[in-house]
């Protein structure tokens, strides 16, 4: 009996999250010449998303407790995701499916990533946990620099740094390493999410080359004199090339053989 795609997803992700954990949770124990408490590792392990040990388990209290906004937009994002789920996507016509697929997307978007884990991110700071949501306000950048380097999935950024652009600056400088990280990134992508699909390959690759294509027009002097990486042209430029192709990191092979049949299995589609 073959196993469902959104099955082999959850458990090929599951095994590279924790491989992480893993990793970045003994190179923080190493590095730290403090005691760090099981009850913080298993926390940081098992209880949070974000992959900066080092920051997580730091010895020294998160003193600034959530402001009561941030508990608001994290309670309204998930209730947002929730009705466009469990309510609009019910009602969307298959043949639309551009208005479908956007409905579903940014419904588990607001829940999950923009929700939930923010959630988590004030249970810790509340805690005295240093504990950065993983999503900050992306599309508030005003450049793609600052959307892939300071806001979006900062999870995987610190995996990235981590694990290629540091190590990879040594030997072949800023640039190379720079270039070799995005396409990384794709390939990264290409196993968390068209493995298991068993489809779109290439796709999220595309996605980042074109990511770091953008990244350097935006550098450019051409670039500058176009305001790219600044103001509203800036804000309206990272839109553009982040949003716009999402198809190719969410292609159909991720959103009609796992993200559809994960749905449907739990009654959320007719």
């Amino acid at each position: 009996m073959s196993m469902a795609p959104w099955l082999r997803l959850i458990l090929i992700d599951l095994a590279i999250f924790f491989l992480f954990k893993w990793l970045t949770l003994r190179r923080a124990v190493r590095a730290s010449d403090k005691h760090i408490p099981l009850s913080r590792k298993l926390g940081y392990v098992f209880c949070w998303v974000g992959m900066d040990a080092r920051a997580f388990l730091s010895p020294v209290r998160h003193e600034h407790l959530p402001q009561a906004k941030f508990w608001f937009y994290a309670w309204l994002k998930i209730a947002m995701g929730c009705l466009l789920v469990g309510v609009v996507l019910r009602h969307v016509p298959v043949g639309m499916w551009v208005i479908r697929d956007w409905t579903a997307l940014v419904g588990l978007g607001l829940i999950v990533p923009f929700g939930v884990f923010h959630l988590i991110a004030l249970l810790w700071q509340r805690a005295g946990v240093h504990a950065r949501p993983i999503m900050d306000r992306p599309f508030w950048s005003v450049s793609l620099t600052e959307f892939w380097g300071k806001r979006w999935n900062l999870a995987v950024h610190d995996l990235m740094n981590a694990f290629a652009f540091r190590p990879l600056l040594r030997r072949w400088g800023m640039r190379g390493s720079f270039i070799a990280t995005f396409i990384i990134s794709g390939l990264f992508h290409e196993l968390v999410l068209s493995l298991p699909a068993w489809g779109g390959f290439g796709l999220p690759t595309f996605f980042f080359v074109l990511q770091l294509a953008g990244v350097a027009l935006e550098r450019s002097k051409g670039g500058r004199r176009l305001g790219l990486g600044r103001g509203w042209r800036g804000r309206v430029y990272v839109w553009l090339l982040t949003i716009t192709p999402a198809y190719a990191v969410f292609h159909p092979a991720v959103l009609h053989k796992v993200m559809y049949p994960w749905l449907q299995s739990l009654g959320l589609l007719g």
